[in-house]
C-alpha cells in the first residue's frame, strides 16, 4: 500500500494554505479511460443538455496557481462505476480551500450532497449529522448497514431508537468518540461547532484517551493537538468557536483521515498504532486504502493529482486537476508564454496536442517574439506547478477546436424491467482534415440519450492519433453492433451561424467578409463550400471564440417539385413568376422564381439549358422553354401553363433578394421506362438494369397526373409497386444511393398475391363509397402505418380479434380477399420476394448473434439484415422471452430473413370442453374423463352437442349440432392449437339410460325455504340415487342457515306420514330428526350443498327428492 505522501501532507504539492480550489468533477464510465477535458476558458460544454460554465482567463490577466477538482470516481478491474454524478450546482458557494474536501469525502461517500446537485457548504449542521459522518469515516460503513447494531444504545435521553441518528450516536457514545451536554443529553439537533467537530474526529484517530479534551480550556488543547498534526493549515481558528458549516466539517474530518491512528502508553504518551506488517495506517488507509496522492494526466495532457481507494469494496479514485496560469485561444509568442511562466530566459516545456499521443519537449525563449505557438481559435492552457514528487513542473496543452456534423442520433431503450437493453448513439461526420474534403466519420455513445438532432452542426474538441485523424476504436454498442467510437471527442455546443454571401474575397488571407462584416477564420477551418463564390448565400458557423470555422451550401436550398407556376401581373411595377413547390415533407409553398433549368417546349426529355428567366406571353399565348434568348414564357392564368404543373424535381437556391433558382442541370438526373419495386435495392430500367440505388433513407414523391396532387414516402419499403415510371433522381452526397426521387407518372402496380399484416390497430370502418371494410395502421410486407382494404366485414373481424398477431392475406386487385392466422406451418407469401416464406417460430426462440432459432424446430435464421416490426423490444433471447415471433425469409445457403414481426404469442393447446343439452336435463357440463373421451348418458330422445374451444384453438373435425339418441353414439373432435403445433382427437360418447322408477306424488306438496315457496314437487324417485342425479335447483335469497318446511296440502305432514330433512354434503348424507306437524329443520344453504328429502307413505314405503342450492 502506498502511503499518503509527506509533500502532500506538509501542503507542498502545487499551492499554498491561502491558495483557492476551483472545483469541476467529471465521472469516468469504464475502467482505462481517462479523464474527459474540462476547460478553463471562455465557453460552455454542452454534455447531453447539461451545462459547464469555465471562467475566460487571458494572458494579459494570468491567473495563480490553484488547483481544480475533478471528481473522476470509476470502477477499476471491471467492476460497476460508483461515485455521485455531475459537480456541485453551488460550487460558487464553496470557501476555495475546503471544496477539495467537500469533493473527496462526498466521493467516498462520508458526506453527500443533497437531490437537486447542491452541497450548501454554508449551512450550519446538527451533532447528529456529524456524528453520522464520524461513523462512516470511522468504520468505512457508508451504505450504514451495520448501524441497527448501535441505535439502542441507551445513553442519552434526547436520543430514541427510532430516531433516525440513533444508530450513528450510538456507535459514537458506545466508542466515547462523543459526549453529551449533560451526561444524559447529547443535543442532537443543535449546530456543532469546530471545535466539537475536532474532539469527535481526533478521539476516532486515537487522541483524548486521558479525556484532554474535557474540562476547562478543552477548546485549546483539542486545536493545538490539530495543529501539530498539520489539520489546520487552511482554517482560521476563528472560525472553530462559531457553529460548523458543511464545508468546514468537511476539511476537518478529511485532513484527520490523513493522520496516523495512535493509541497511548503511559510511559511515553500517543504512538502510532503498528499493524502485524509494522506499518502505520491512518482513518482513511485503514477503513479505505486511502492512497495517493499521484501524478496523472487527462487525454489531453492535462496535470493532475490522484487519490486512489475502497468503498464497499470497489475501487474508485478522485482527481485534483491543477488548473491552467494561464489561457490563450490565438496564435501566441514564445515570449508570451514564458512571461506567463514567469520566466525571463529559457525554460524547458513538455508540449501536448490534441492529446498526449502528440507530446513534444520544446525549449521556450522569453527573447523570442516571432515563433508561434497555436493558432486563431486553438486553445492553449500553461501549467506550472509542483507534482506529487515535488519536482517543478511546466507544460503546455493545445486543443483544436473541429466543426461537426451530426448525421444520426439513436435514443436509449430499456426492457420491461427497465433494464438498458440499447445504448445511446450520435454519429458525426467531422471536418478534422483540411487535405481531405471528406469528413471523418466516428461515433459516441452513452448510457444517456443525447440532446442534438440529425443534421445540427456542433463543435467538437478531439484527441489525435499519431496519424492526424481522430482516434477511435471499434467497439460493440449496446443493441447496435460495432461501431468507430472515438477514443476521446467532447461537444462543446452547438455551432451559432450566419447566412450570407462574401461581400469580398481575401486572397492568402484567413478572413472573410459576410455581409459587409469581416470575421477572422479559425485555424481549423476546413469545410468552405463558400470558396470564391459572391453570387450565393451559405450558412457561414462560428466557433466558441467568434471566428469562421466553416461554410456550409445555404441551408435554405433544398429539394423540391415545381407544382405549377404562372405570371403575377403588378400594376404600374414589371409584375414576377410565381411558383407553388412541393417538399418532400409534403409541404406546399409559394416562391419567387428568378431562373429555371428546362428544356425546349413543355414536354421534359432531357436538361437543356439553365438558368432560363420567367416571362410574361402576353401576345400570343403560346407557353414553354424558348432556346433564343433563353425564357420561359408563362401566362398569369394558372389553367393555360397547366403543361407545366409537376414539371421536374429541383434544387431550390434562395437569393439574397428571397427570389428562388431553380436548379436541375447540374444536379437532377432523368430516366424513363423506370421500375420502382416495394422493397428493392435499386430503381431498374425497361432492361432490368440498375438505375440508382435506393435504401430505407430514400425520399419519393409520386405524383397523380389526374388532380396535380402528390403523396410522399420515406424508404424503400414504404413505397408501393410502380411500372413504366418517368422519374427524376438526385444524389446528394455523392454515395451512389438516391436521397430524392420524383415520379413524374408511372403506372400503380395493384397489390395481389399473399403478403403479411402485422395487426397493430384492431379497429376498422365502413368504407364511404363501396360495401369494403379499411383497416388503418397495420404493418403490411413491414412497411408501418399501412392502410388496406378488405373484402367484407367477416374478414375484417378476423383481423381485428388478431390484435398483435400476423396473418397471411390473401389480396385481389389491392382487396384483402381472405385471411390466414401465420403458424408454424410455413406459408409461402409473395413480399419482399416472391420465393419468400413465413413461419411462426414461438415464444421462446434463441437468439445467438446474427442466428434466430424457433422453439418448435432446430432450423436457423440469419437475421442480421432483419427488419424488426411490431413490439418495440431488443432482439436477444431474454428480451423476445414471452413474446410471439414470426419470420420473413428466403430460402437458399442461409435462411436468411427480411422481416421479423414480434407480438403476442399464440395460444399452444387443443383443449376444449363439451355441453350437453337434452329434453329432459338441462345444460350438463362434460369434462375431460380418461383424457380424449367423455361418456354421457342422456335420458332423453334429443340431445343438443356444444363444444367451447380454449386457448384460441380450432376445430378441425366438428360434430356439433342436435341430434336424436336411439342408440350408443360417438361425437369425434379434432382440435388443432392456435400456433399449428398440437392436433388432439376426442370423442363425446353418448348412450340412452334407462328411466327411473318414480312415484307420482298425489297430494300438494310445497317446498319452503323460510316464507319463500321454492317448488311444488309432483313426482318423487324410489332410489336415492336417481334423486340426487336428477336434483332440482333452488335459489334462495339468503345464504347461511335457514328454516326448509314442506307442507302438504298447505299443512305441516301428518303424523302419520312422516318425512325427514337431510344435508348432502361430499357424498355423506347427515342424518337428521324427522318433524311433525308444522315442524321445520334449519338447513345450510350454501351454495353447492344438496337437500334430500325424504318421504315416507304406505307407513314403510320411502321416496326421494333433492335440491341443489344454486
Amino acid at each position: 500500500m502506498r502511503p499518503v505522501s509527506a509533500a502532500w501532507k506538509a501542503g507542498l504539492c502545487g499551492r499554498t494554505s491561502n491558495s483557492p480550489l476551483h472545483i469541476t468533477r467529471h465521472l469516468v464510465s469504464c475502467p482505462g479511460e481517462h479523464l474527459q477535458g474540462s476547460f478553463f476558458v471562455g465557453r460552455e460544454r454542452e454534455t447531453r443538455g447539461k451545462t459547464q460554465r469555465y471562467t475566460l482567463k487571458t494572458k494579459t490577466s494570468p491567473q495563480k496557481k490553484v488547483l481544480s477538482l475533478v471528481l473522476c470516481v470509476a470502477m477499476l478491474l471491471s467492476v460497476m462505476v460508483m461515485g455521485t454524478g455531475a459537480a456541485f450546482s453551488d460550487e460558487d458557494e464553496f470557501s476555495p480551500q475546503y471544496q477539495e474536501a467537500a469533493e473527496v469525502l462526498t466521493g467516498m461517500k462520508v458526506m453527500q450532497g443533497y437531490d437537486d446537485g447542491s452541497f450548501l457548504p454554508q449551512r450550519n449542521i446538527t451533532r447528529a449529522q456529524v456524528a453520522t459522518m464520524i461513523y462512516r469515516a470511522a468504520t468505512g460503513d457508508v451504505n450504514d448497514t451495520k448501524t441497527d447494531i448501535y441505535k439502542d444504545y441507551d445513553k442519552f435521553d434526547d436520543v430514541q431508537s427510532t430516531d433516525w441518528f440513533a444508530g450513528y450516536v450510538g456507535y459514537c457514545a458506545n466508542g466515547e468518540l462523543i459526549k453529551g451536554f449533560t451526561p444524559t443529553t447529547f443535543g442532537p439537533n443543535k449546530n456543532v461547532t469546530g471545535y466539537q467537530v475536532l474532539a469527535m474526529i481526533l478521539r476516532a484517530v486515537g487522541y483524548d484517551a486521558n479525556d484532554e479534551f474535557t474540562g476547562s480550556g478543552w477548546e485549546i488543547r483539542t486545536a493545538t493537538t490539530a495543529e501539530s498534526l498539520g489539520m489546520l493549515k487552511n482554517v482560521q481558528e476563528a472560525t472553530l468557536g462559531q457553529p460548523a458549516t458543511r464545508e468546514l466539517v468537511a476539511e476537518l474530518i478529511f485532513r484527520a483521515m490523513l493522520v496516523p491512528t495512535v493509541t497511548y502508553m503511559p510511559a511515553v504518551g500517543y504512538v502510532p498504532v503498528k499493524e502485524a506488517d509494522k506499518t502505520t495506517l491512518s482513518l482513511g488507509e485503514r477503513e479505505f486504502e486511502l492512497t495517493g496522492p499521484t501524478d496523472q494526466t487527462d487525454d489531453w495532457g492535462r496535470p493532475a493529482y490522484r487519490w486512489n481507494y475502497e468503498v464497499s469494496g470497489k475501487s474508485a479514485y478522485t482527481d485534483v486537476a491543477i488548473a491552467p496560469v494561464a489561457t490563450h485561444n490565438v496564435a501566441t509568442s514564445q515570449c508570451d508564454i514564458a512571461t506567463d511562466l514567469g520566466e525571463n530566459g529559457k525554460v524547458t516545456v513538455d508540449i501536448y496536442t490534441n492529446g498526449t499521443g502528440n507530446k513534444t519537449t520544446s525549449t521556450i525563449s522569453a527573447s523570442n517574439t516571432k515563433a508561434m505557438l497555436g493558432g486563431q481559435g486553438t486553445q492553449i492552457e500553461v501549467y506550472d506547478y509542483t507534482n506529487a514528487a515535488g519536482k517543478q513542473v511546466n507544460s503546455l496543452v493545445i486543443v483544436d477546436t473541429y466543426l461537426a456534423q451530426v448525421t444520426d442520433v439513436i435514443s436509449i431503450r430499456t426492457d420491461n424491467a427497465g433494464h438498458l437493453s440499447r445504448n445511446a448513439l450520435i454519429e458525426l461526420d467531422v471536418y478534422s482534415n483540411g487535405y481531405q474534403k471528406a469528413p471523418q466519420t466516428v461515433y459516441l455513445t452513452d448510457d444517456e440519450d443525447y440532446t442534438y438532432t440529425e443534421g445540427q452542426m456542433v463543435l467538437v474538441n478531439a484527441v489525435d492519433s499519431t496519424t492526424g485523424q481522430i482516434a477511435y476504436t471499434a467497439k460493440n454498442v449496446l443493441g447496435i453492433g460495432n461501431r468507430n467510437i472515438a477514443d476521446t471527442l467532447d461537444i462543446l455546443q452547438a455551432a451559432e451561424s450566419i447566412v450570407g454571401s462574401q461581400s469580398k474575397i481575401f486572397w492568402n488571407d484567413q478572413r472573410h467578409e459576410i455581409n459587409d462584416t469581416t470575421y477572422n477564420d479559425a485555424a481549423r477551418f476546413y469545410l468552405d463550400d463558400a470558396g470564391n463564390d459572391q453570387d450565393a448565400n451559405h450558412t457561414w458557423y462560428f466557433d466558441q471564440f467568434g471566428n469562421l470555422i466553416g461554410a456550409m451550401d445555404v441551408i435554405s436550398s433544398n429539394y423540391a417539385v415545381l407544382k405549377d407556376i404562372q405570371w403575377i401581373t403588378v400594376p404600374g411595377e414589371d409584375g414576377y413568376a410565381q411558383a407553388t413547390l412541393v417538399d418532400f415533407s409534403g409541404n406546399q409553398t409559394k416562391a419567387t422564381i428568378d431562373t429555371i433549368d428546362g428544356n425546349t417546349g413543355t414536354d421534359f426529355t432531357t436538361w437543356a439549358n439553365k438558368d432560363y428567366t420567367p416571362l410574361y406571353n402576353d401576345r400570343d399565348g403560346s407557353i414553354g422553354f424558348l432556346t433564343n434568348g433563353n425564357y420561359l414564357r408563362i401566362s398569369d392564368e394558372l389553367s393555360r401553363n397547366a403543361a407545366l404543373n409537376g414539371y421536374a424535381l429541383y434544387r431550390v437556391d434562395t437569393n439574397l433578394d428571397d427570389t428562388v433558382s431553380l436548379q436541375g442541370y447540374d444536379f437532377i438526373e432523368y430516366a424513363t421506362s423506370v421500375t420502382i419495386t416495394t422493397n428493392a435495392s435499386a430503381l431498374l430500367d425497361i432492361a432490368g438494369m440498375r438505375v440508382i440505388s435506393v435504401n430505407d433513407n430514400t425520399q419519393y414523391m409520386v405524383r397523380d397526373a389526374s388532380d396535380n396532387t402528390y403523396d410522399v414516402y420515406t424508404g424503400t419499403a414504404s413505397i408501393p409497386t410502380i411500372k413504366n415510371a418517368n422519374v427524376f433522381y438526385c444524389d446528394v452526397n455523392n454515395d451512389t444511393i438516391a436521397d430524392y426521387v420524383y415520379v413524374k407518372t408511372g403506372t400503380l402496380a395493384a397489390m395481389d398475391g399473399s403478403h403479411v399484416i402485422y395487426v397493430s390497430d384492431g379497429s376498422y370502418s365502413k368504407s364511404v363509397n363501396a360495401n369494403t371494410y379499411v383497416m388503418e395502421n397495420v404493418i403490411l410486407d413491414g412497411v408501418e402505418n399501412s392502410t388496406v382494404t378488405v373484402k367484407d366485414e367477416s374478414v375484417a373481424k378476423n383481423l381485428a380479434a388478431g390484435e398483435g398477431k400476423t396473418f397471411v392475406a390473401d389480396f385481389d386487385n389491392g382487396i384483402v380477399d381472405t385471411v390466414a392466422l401465420a403458424t408454424v406451418n410455413t406459408k409461402n407469401v409473395s413480399a419482399p420476394e416472391t420465393t419468400s416464406k413465413i413461419v411462426y417460430l414461438g415464444d421462446d426462440v434463441k437468439v445467438n448473434g446474427n442466428t434466430m432459432i424457433g422453439e418448435y424446430n432446430t432450423t436457423s435464421y440469419r437475421i442480421d439484415n432483419a427488419a424488426a416490426c411490431g413490439e418495440d423490444v431488443e432482439l436477444t433471447t431474454s428480451e423476445l422471452d414471452g413474446y410471439g415471433v414470426w419470420v420473413v425469409y428466403t430460402t437458399g445457403t442461409y435462411n436468411t430473413v427480411s422481416h421479423i414481426y414480434v407480438g403476442t404469442a399464440l395460444g399452444e393447446t387443443a383443449t376444449m370442453t363439451a355441453t350437453v343439452t337434452s329434453n329432459n336435463v338441462s345444460e350438463k357440463n362434460l369434462f375431460d374423463v380418461d383424457n380424449e373421451t367423455w361418456t354421457y348418458k342422456n335420458a332423453g330422445a334429443q340431445a343438443t352437442l356444444s363444444v367451447v374451444l380454449h386457448d384460441n384453438a380450432t376445430l378441425k373435425v366438428d360434430n356439433s349440432g342436435t341430434f336424436s339418441i336411439t342408440a350408443e353414439t360417438n361425437k369425434p373432435f379434432t382440435v388443432v392449437s392456435e400456433a399449428g403445433n398440437v392436433t388432439y382427437d376426442y370423442v363425446v360418447k353418448i348412450t340412452p339410460a334407462v328411466v327411473p322408477d318414480t312415484v307420482p306424488l298425489s297430494k300438494d306438496y310445497t317446498l319452503y325455504v323460510g316464507s319463500a315457496i321454492q317448488d311444488q314437487p309432483t313426482l318423487a324417485y324410489v332410489d336415492k340415487a336417481d334423486a340426487l342425479a336428477y336434483a332440482k335447483t333452488i335459489d334462495p335469497a339468503n345464504n347461511g342457515t335457514e328454516n326448509v318446511t314442506l307442507t302438504i296440502g298447505g299443512t305441516a305432514a301428518s303424523a302419520g306420514q312422516k318425512s325427514l330433512l337431510d344435508i348432502y354434503e361430499t357424498m355423506t348424507i347427515a342424518q337428521g330428526s324427522s318433524f311433525n306437524g308444522s315442524s321445520s329443520e334449519n338447513v345450510d344453504l350454501n351454495s353447492g350443498n344438496v337437500i334430500l328429502i325424504q318421504i315416507t307413505y304406505e307407513n314403510t314405503k320411502t321416496c326421494y327428492v333433492a335440491y341443489v342450492v344454486k
